[in-house]
Order: C-alpha cells, then sequence, then structure tokens
C-alpha cells in the first residue's frame, strides 16, 4: 500500500487480504525461513476461533500495517482505500483507523461494510432448509460431492465461520458519504474495484457493460501479482526473492 501511494499517481488502492495460501507459498517458505509470518493473507476461517476466543484482533495485521504506513500520504493525495483487511472484525480495524487518524489530526473520513457474518444464524439457516443452497443448486444436473454435508449430521457441529460475499452497493454508499478509506470484511474479490468505478463515473445498477469492464478489471487487479507473472509455470527456476514484479493499474 505504501509504495502504491508514494510512488503511483493514483485516485484509488483497493486490496484483497482473503485470499487462500497459495501454492507458490511454499516454494517461498522452503526458501526463506520462517517466512509464514509474511503471508497472513490466508482464508478468512484461518483465525476465526482465535477471534471468538479472543486471541486475535479479527483483521488482517498487514492490512493495519499498511495503513499505518500510508495514511499521511493517502491524505496528502486525496488517494481513497477500499480493503478488505477487516476480515472478521472491519468495524474493529475501522475504529482503530480512525483513532490513527485521530491523532495524526488528518481530515480523512474512515468507514466499514459489515452484514458478512452469518455465524450467529447460521444454524437458524440451516433448519430453515433441507439442503445447503448453492449457486447451481436449482440445477438438477448440479450435484454436490459425496459427504458434503456430513458434518451436519454431528449434532452441535463446530462450524467456525459463516460469510457471504457481499456486493459494491454498501462500499458505493460510504464513498457517496465521503468516506475516505473503507474496511471491508468478507466483500467478492472486484467488488472494491467495481464500487470504486461505479462511484467514480457515476453509474446506475443497469449500466451492464460497464460494470462487467470493471468487474474484470477488478478481479485482473485483485490477483495482482500473479497477473504480471507470479503464475508461471516454471516459478520454481527462480529464487523467489530476486523477483521485481509490477501491480496493476486501472485507467479511467
Amino acid at each position: 500500500m505504501y509504495n502504491q501511494a508514494k510512488y503511483g499517481p493514483v485516485d484509488f488502492i483497493t486490496g484483497d487480504y482473503l485470499a487462500g495460501k497459495p501454492g507458490w507459498f511454499r516454494c517461498i517458505a522452503s526458501q526463506q525461513p520462517n517466512a509464514d509470518h509474511l503471508f497472513q493473507e490466508l482464508n478468512i476461517a484461518n483465525d476465526a476461533e482465535a477471534y471468538r476466543n479472543g486471541q486475535h484482533p479479527g483483521w488482517m495485521p498487514t492490512a493495519w500495517d499498511g495503513l499505518c504506513k500510508s495514511v499521511e500520504i493517502l491524505k496528502e493525495k486525496r488517494i481513497k482505500v477500499i480493503i478488505n483487511g477487516g476480515c472478521l472484525n472491519p468495524r474493529g480495524l475501522a475504529e482503530k483507523t480512525h483513532n490513527l487518524v485521530q491523532e495524526k489530526k488528518l481530515n480523512l473520513k474512515v468507514a466499514y461494510v459489515e452484514g458478512d457474518d452469518l455465524l450467529p444464524r447460521v444454524h437458524e439457516l440451516i433448519d430453515k432448509q433441507e439442503r445447503l443452497k448453492h449457486l447451481d443448486a436449482e440445477n438438477p444436473e448440479v450435484t454436490l460431492v459425496e459427504g458434503t454435508k456430513d458434518f451436519l449430521k454431528s449434532p452441535g457441529s463446530n462450524i467456525v465461520s459463516t460469510n457471504a460475499y457481499l456486493g459494491i452497493r454498501a462500499i458505493k454508499r460510504g464513498l457517496e458519504e465521503g468516506a475516505d478509506i473503507i474496511i471491508c470484511g468478507r466483500v467478492s474479490d472486484a467488488s472494491p474495484v467495481i464500487a470504486a468505478a461505479a462511484w467514480w463515473h457515476g453509474w446506475p445498477d443497469s449500466a451492464y457493460d460497464e460494470l462487467a469492464g470493471s468487474l474484470i478489471a477488478g478481479h485482473l487487479i485483485e490477483c495482482s501479482t500473479y497477473v504480471t507473472g507470479a503464475k508461471a509455470k516454471d516459478h520454481g527456476s527462480y529464487h523467489a526473492w530476486d523477483w521485481k514484479q509490477s501491480y496493476l493499474v486501472m485507467m479511467r
């Protein structure tokens, strides 16, 4: 975040902190002992139990680190930030960021998006339907892998996290209300970019072609350096720490 803010002539910085631990992580970890702390952008369930037990803040430490290093430059260059680094606790990270802004006496408005956490209702939702629904639930030719629902057969199943993917509307509303930094939990990967583009250009919900274009741009941007070479099939032949790959920029 800091390098993007300092060196990039950009209007928005978006960040996806909730990706899974990819295959190349094992390659990097094998080359760099004790590298695990550098790659905290893991699945949202990874820290769920620790958070519920009061042993984790619920938000991503790397997101907080980026904000701490960048907030003064964000104010100076009027760059807006939209990230999902709030993870399990977007309100907590937003409050912490707000306090940082106040301490530094910066005129920045911080907002957060919540509503994705369905853990308090998960058993109620399961009880109301005969099966777990998915995107192709109405298609009789699509079936779940055998054993998918076995965990439901155990009374008091220990479900550690249940999060819905939210879209752009709450993010866009935050921008309309004047937010400079928006902290999200689980939103769809491309949502921060789509919301930024929709707000910037004033697109209505019916601007399907424009929104579709920003969807593609959003997915490419959230994939980060995967798109600029990190996903190369021969990555194992290179020393990971020698790579200096660029990030993607969406032009308006």
